[in-house]
C-alpha cells in the first residue's frame, strides 16, 4: 500500500462545498527523509496549500530534535542541506 492509497482510510471525507471525493495529498515536507504528509479535504484547501508551498517565504518549517546527552547554552548551525540554504538555532 502507498500513503496515497491509505489516505481515504485514515481521514474521513467532509460534506461541505468544495469537498474532494477523498482526501488528497497536497505536499510532503522533506520527502527524502520520509517527512510529514499534508493532505487536503477540500478543493479550496488543496489550491491554497499548492499556492502557499510554491510561494517562497509563505511556509515556515520548525523542527524539534530529541538529543541524548548534555548540551549547554545555545548556538547556530548555518550549513546548506541538500544544496539548499539551512539555518538552525538550538538552545538547551
Amino acid at each position: 500500500e502507498t500513503v496515497q492509497g491509505l489516505l481515504p482510510y485514515c481521514l474521513q471525507p467532509v460534506e461541505v462545498l468544495g469537498a474532494l471525493r477523498k482526501p488528497t495529498h497536497a505536499h510532503r515536507l522533506d520527502q527524502p527523509t520520509g517527512g510529514l504528509l499534508i493532505a487536503a479535504k477540500t478543493r479550496p484547501a488543496l489550491q491554497q496549500l499548492s499556492v502557499d508551498f510554491a510561494t517562497p517565504g509563505t511556509i515556515c518549517k520548525t523542527y524539534v530534535a530529541i538529543v541524548k546527552g548534555l548540551r549547554e547554552g545555545s548556538g547556530e548551525v548555518d550549513i546548506p542541506v541538500g544544496g539548499k540554504p539551512s539555518r538552525s538555532l538550538w538552545r538547551s
